[in-house]
């Protein structure tokens, strides 16, 4: 699945991270908005694997794992093996308290299309 998940976003030429507000105001302008704002916000917070899971399972598994975002079939399956491979990195990820740092970079954009 991974790999069909490359394939699609490539063929896409969908570029998954944007390294800067000044490039997401770009893209924006690009598409005719006029940006009044945009900065990128670094949020962190201790929490447990299960926790992590949560928030990816909130936002970034609605992408991956959205049968739409493909061009070739994907079963069910592979999909639930891709949630327990994220899973389980996750749970490797924690430290001897059984937490680590979730750190999101998040965007704070305001535009207007005219």
């Amino acid at each position: 699945m991974i790999q069909k998940a490359k394939q699609t976003y490539a063929s896409q030429k969908i570029q998954f991270f944007i390294q800067s507000a000044e490039d997401y105001k770009t893209l924006f302008e690009k598409e005719g908005f006029e940006v009044e704002s945009a900065e990128i916000l670094f949020v962190t917070s201790r929490k447990n694997p299960d926790q992590v899971m949560d928030s990816f399972e909130s936002g970034a598994t609605l992408a991956y794992c959205n049968p739409d975002c493909y061009r070739e079939s994907i079963t069910q399956e592979e999909f639930d093996d891709f949630r327990n491979i994220v899973r389980k990195n996750f749970n490797d990820m924690a430290d001897d308290s059984g937490a680590m740092d979730l750190i999101f970079n998040r965007i704070e954009l305001v535009a207007k299309k005219p």
